[in-house]
């Protein structure tokens, strides 16, 4: 319930960097006891804080992930890995386990979940990003029929493709989204 005491400091934007700290040091002793879930709302609430918890632990928190990314929904991996990109730390074998694990699961994010995912991994210029951005434009139109996307959404697509020089879905480029790639 540590997660649930940090995510509610970041909120309320009292995020105390001793408590950071402690919170850092507990998590590193039962790392392996923690569920997806709340490893994501503790990587959440310290990339917001912009506190980071150290690469060992980071690296710690990875290998506890991997063997449970089956278990994991669609949004806390996305936040999860969205709070690497933001932290700068990229760890290779969780982001190519977690990309296989998105495009299995592509159907189940939400737009913010699937805006998040693209960026965290272009942000790191990871290898498996262009198979993820691939696997998003394969699947554009029922991905539109059931979502829309606020600007920022798609400002953070848009910028994916561009970044990994991938060529955006066509479904993407209309005026409104062309105007946001000239920027």
């Amino acid at each position: 319930y540590l997660s649930s005491v940090l995510q509610s400091y970041v909120t309320l934007k009292h995020a105390s960097p001793q408590l950071f700290d402690a919170a850092s040091k507990e998590l590193q002793m039962k790392v392996d006891t923690c569920l997806p879930h709340y490893i994501s709302i503790f990587l959440w609430s310290y990339a917001t804080a912009n506190h980071h918890p150290g690469e060992l632990l980071l690296d710690a928190v990875a290998e506890e992930v991997i063997p449970k990314l089956d278990k994991i929904n669609a949004l806390d991996l996305s936040h999860t890995l969205w709070s690497y990109a933001t932290l700068e730390h990229s760890y290779p074998k969780l982001f190519e386990a977690a990309a296989d694990e998105a495009i299995q699961k592509l159907d189940t994010f939400n737009s913010r979940g699937l805006s998040l995912l693209l960026w965290s991994y272009s942000k790191l210029g990871h290898d498996s990003s262009p198979k993820l951005l691939d696997a998003f434009a394969s699947n554009i139109e029922s991905i539109l029929e059931k979502e829309s996307f606020t600007d920022q959404q798609m400002d953070r697509i848009l910028w994916s493709y561009r970044a990994m020089d991938r060529p955006v879905p066509p479904k993407l480029t209309t005026a409104d989204t062309l105007q946001v790639l000239e920027s």
